[in-house]
């Protein structure tokens, strides 16, 4: 947007050559038109100067340049403009966060003045003062610390399809991450970060991925996006931010009577969508069916309340009752309210700095990559067959998972998207990932339970999480892989931790101590809230000397809180797991066992002494 002075119309710069300009405006459009891939999408990456610069004497006095140029004040370097970077007049619609065309050529009262600061001199940019304004970042610059050109400067103002750029945003235009309408990194991950809490609100509908071409191209583009993180490429930080948008938005089911061959058409027009990065095409579609399973849940409650009260006064009993309980919401559930929301922030305290005397000295030696060699796509399979349960916030259930990595009707392609998972897992296993690209992979769906009133009338809340099943199946791939270092570091004492027949040894073990005639009383110790109350640092840190195989993966997917959302169909709230271990995460019984050794050791060593 280029503005500032009276006018809010563009014209473009005159080129310099007329051929020059198709050649870049072809170039242009080739490559917005290319679909994500492993290998850059621009050559411009390679070179460092991608727009030509050239480094001037800081000690020569600046000068305005030419309607082809613009002069960086702080590098004290000169570069050429890049013929298509013409402002355009836009402004930002608030409630849609969506930019729209702004036709008007008017301005605000002069005596207005705008917040935004010139980053160049630190000092409020006002509208009786010429600038230019960012089409990305959408900041302010005045023209004289720009040393643009009065010519240049009329030139932006009086067109009407001109873009500007800043040298920041122009710097992440010139990068290799480009899908569809979407240019760099950061307008790519803003865009799937607002997709994403939106999905998370969704009720869950989803269709098996129908057999047949439909469901081999959906299967490759998964498998790709897996291995756009497993081979590190520039798309690494987004991939599985795509793969968890990108089951739920490929998979709805348009309605509650589409057969397989209308998803499979369905899936295909949407495959192709996603190729070209037509996000707000396929998040209207899928818009249109949340808000009528929405509309239909409200209307399905007053007909069942209906029906229950007319087979009641029939005498039909049983009938009425299979009614109630067949309803998909769950009568032990809390509905989400203020209250229930203020007991599971309680139920989940925040991060606290351990003490140093609970923390191990670390002499153990770091575990060798080798261990997990034996991770492979045979193992995802076989853990996926053996997952079970509902899915996470993305709503995909272990069934939807076994059909897409165990189905023999896609030939081998389901045993190369195992293939992924595997290298997947090893990368988790054997070195450090940035926790920003684990956002969605660790994030849980949270159900509040309702246990009873407590004697004062308080509603009894017990929290269940339910982590997503991709997490599930690589937890499970991993803890079998390292099960023998997890039993040996929780102890003989520990019985959560995988030990054969531990519970029953336990029960009959104080059994035979509750009926020696020596026994005068048997003290039962129940910590309160304790999954949730260890102290994940400590936890962590003590795990690197107890057993160093589990110490890499669990420092990747807990060294930043995870979300717990808790959705209900009629509102959806977030609260972060800062502390314990996360539930619905299948390492989370195996951290919590080994986290508490040191405090299992005090006591049995105080035991051993007669102290109690």
């Amino acid at each position: 947007m280029a503005n500032k002075d009276g006018q809010t119309g563009h014209t473009d710069s005159a080129p310099a050559s007329t051929e020059h300009v198709e050649t870049n405006e072809q170039a242009e459009e080739e490559s917005t038109n290319e679909p994500m891939s492993n290998e850059p999408m621009s050559p411009n990456m390679a070179s460092p100067n991608p727009n030509n610069q050239k480094v001037l004497n800081s000690t020569n006095s600046i000068k305005p340049q030419s309607s082809s140029s613009r002069y960086d004040f702080r590098r004290h370097i000169r570069t050429e403009k890049p013929l298509l970077n013409r402002p355009q007049v836009l402004e930002v619609n608030i409630n849609h966060k969506t930019r729209v065309d702004k036709k008007k050529k008017c301005r605000p009262n002069e005596k207005e003045k705008i917040d935004d600061i010139c980053p160049i001199c630190k000092t409020r940019v006002e509208w009786h003062v010429d600038a230019l304004q960012c089409e990305e970042c959408e900041v302010w610059i005045h023209k004289a610390c720009l040393c643009m050109s009065d010519e240049e400067y009329e030139d932006h103002k009086t067109s009407e399809d001109d873009e500007w750029y800043c040298d920041c945003c122009q710097l992440n235009r010139s990068n290799n991450l480009t899908w569809g309408t979407m240019v760099g990194e950061g307008c790519i991950r803003s865009e799937l970060t607002g997709i994403y809490d939106e999905i998370i609100t969704w009720c869950r509908n989803l269709f098996m991925v129908p057999r047949g071409k439909s469901g081999e191209k959906f299967i490759k583009e998964l498998t790709r996006l897996l291995y756009l993180f497993v081979n590190k490429t520039a798309w690494e930080s987004l991939s599985l931010q795509l793969v968890h948008i990108f089951i739920p938005i490929m998979l709805q089911k348009p309605s509650s009577k589409s057969k397989a061959r209308d998803n499979a058409k369905y899936l295909v027009d949407r495959l192709e969508k996603w190729k070209d990065g037509d996000l707000n095409s396929l998040m209207d579609e899928a818009r249109v069916i949340q808000e009528k399973l929405k509309r239909r849940k409200k209307s399905e409650d007053p007909s069942k309340m209906k029906g229950f009260s007319r087979l009641m006064m029939v005498g039909k009993v049983c009938q009425a009752m299979k009614l109630i309980n067949n309803e998909d919401s769950v009568v032990g559930v809390h509905t989400l309210n203020r209250k229930i929301k203020s007991l599971l922030q309680e139920k989940h305290p925040k991060a606290e700095t351990p003490p140093a005397d609970i923390l191990l000295p670390i002499t153990a030696p770091q575990a060798q990559s080798v261990i997990f060699a034996e991770i492979s796509a045979e193992l995802v399979e076989k853990a996926a067959l053996h997952v079970k349960g509902s899915g996470g916030p993305t709503h995909l259930d272990a069934d939807g998972w076994k059909h897409i990595l165990c189905s023999k009707a896609y030939g081998k392609l389901p045993f190369q998207l195992c293939g992924a998972i595997a290298e997947f897992a090893k990368r988790l296993c054997v070195e450090d990932v940035n926790p920003e690209s684990l956002n969605e992979f660790v994030a849980c769906r949270l159900v509040p339970l309702n246990k009873g009133d407590d004697k004062r009338g308080n509603p009894g809340v017990r929290p269940v999480g339910v982590g997503e099943v991709l997490r599930r199946i690589v937890g499970k791939v991993v803890i079998g892989v390292i099960k023998d270092d997890i039993q040996e570091a929780a102890g003989p004492l520990q019985s959560c931790a995988g030990l054969e027949s531990g519970i029953e040894a336990s029960i009959r073990a104080v059994k035979r101590t509750w009926e020696d005639p020596k026994t005068e009383a048997v003290l039962l110790v129940d910590a309160d809230n304790a999954f949730n109350r260890l102290n994940r640092k400590a936890a962590i840190h003590n795990i690197r000397q107890l057993c160093p195989p589990f110490h890499q993966y669990l420092k990747n997917t807990y060294q930043k809180s995870a979300k717990l959302i808790v959705n209900d169909t009629y509102s959806c709230e977030i609260i972060y797991s800062d502390e314990g271990a996360t539930q619905g995460d299948v390492a989370a019984m195996a951290e919590y066992a080994i986290g508490i050794r040191p405090l299992i050791n005090i006591l049995a060593s105080v035991t051993k002494l007669g102290e109690l």
